[in-house]
């Protein structure tokens, strides 16, 4: 990865901000600020929204250079990809 000093920076940050906001942050959210804010520092973040059928559940997540930042690193494996952006 070579944008690490930000990428650590973002992820901070927004887990700081998810602790001290009064309701719960789901993971949308929390993927959809820190695509936005490593997009606006210059790193090539994409928010990733997967679904599994079985039970079925939807999940989104952050990659930098296909490595997940936000979430387990076999989050992937996990999910059907629906969309990247």
């Amino acid at each position: 990865m070579h944008y690490p000093h930000a990428v650590e920076a973002v992820s901070s940050a927004v887990d700081m901000a998810c602790i001290w906001y009064w309701k719960e942050v789901l993971c949308l959210q929390r993927s959809a600020a820190t695509a936005c804010l490593l997009k606006q520092f210059g790193v090539p973040a994409q928010l990733v929204i997967g679904a599994q059928q079985m039970p079925f559940k939807a999940h989104a997540w952050v990659e930098v250079d296909r490595c997940v930042i936000n979430d387990k690193a076999y989050t992937p494996e996990m999910y059907a990809v629906l969309d990247r952006c």
